[in-house]
């Protein structure tokens, strides 16, 4: 068989070259056809690049509503505030009871049951009886003063007396207003202010039997306290001063003034 292949090969070339040399032969003896002008075709006009269909602008989405503000709950009134209890003022200590200065009868410590200073008392029922005291034994000695009278008195009792004691004078006070209903008006027995129940001058007495009088510097119920005095059956005329603490008349009737 590889002889048979060796042989067959120069066979087809031979047929090829035998081929070749009929063409060229051909070609030679072939009138030429004229060329062909070759007419350029022209380049076509490029169509436009179409225009680009703008993107739709995408509609917006739509602003949502917002929620509306939900009305805060009003705020809880407050609870009022309790008004405390108002704090009970303390009952005032009771200021411890001082020595007295309105008092009755019966007899008294000065300075501790009773204070010194001039007194008038409320009325005399019949015989009011009072003493000023240096001291409680009982003895004549200790009575420093003492007066006996049916009208109202005034009385100074002094820091230095031990004591006091009255019987049936009624009520003793430092009220030393006017008993009078005027300085001017006539006035009876009894013991006068000068000044408060009656005013200095010249008084004239109705007259009396006994008539007794006097003009005093003070109400001790001392002696020294007498400035002068007087005792008559007649009418009297007596000039009260302006300096005189006081004025005393027992059945005398009634004073008038003069001047």
């Amino acid at each position: 068989m590889k002889w048979f292949a060796a042989l067959v090969l120069p066979l087809a070339l031979l047929a090829l070259v035998v081929a070749c040399e009929e063409e060229e032969e051909e070609a030679a003896t072939a009138t030429p056809s004229p060329a062909a002008t070759a007419t350029a075709t022209p380049q076509a006009t490029p169509s436009p690049e179409p225009t680009l269909t703008p993107e739709a602008t995408p509609t917006p989405e739509p602003t949502p509503t917002p929620e509306p503000t939900p009305t805060p709950e009003p705020a809880p009134t407050p609870e009022p505030t309790p008004t405390p209890e108002p704090t009970p003022t303390p009952e005032p200590t009771p200021t411890p009871a001082g020595p007295a200065t309105t008092f009755g009868d019966g007899t008294h410590i000065v300075g501790t049951d009773i204070a010194p200073g001039t007194y008038r008392n409320s009325s005399s029922s019949g015989g009011c009886y009072w003493e000023r005291l240096s001291g409680f034994g009982g003895s004549f000695d200790e009575i420093i003063a003492n007066g006996l009278a049916t009208y109202r008195q005034v009385l100074t009792i002094k820091e230095m007396d031990a004591g006091f004691s009255s019987t049936d004078c009624g009520t003793w006070s430092q009220d030393l207003s006017p008993i009078t209903e005027s300085s001017t008006a006539p006035f009876g027995d009894g013991m006068y202010l000068v000044g408060v129940d009656i005013e200095p001058g010249t008084w004239r007495n109705d007259g009396s039997s006994g008539c007794y009088w006097a003009r005093l510097s003070g109400f001790t119920g001392d002696f020294e306290d007498m400035i002068a005095n007087g005792l008559s059956d007649d009418p009297q005329i007596v000039t009260i001063s302006a300096s005189d603490a006081g004025f005393e008349s027992n059945d005398c009737g009634m004073w008038s003034k003069t001047q």
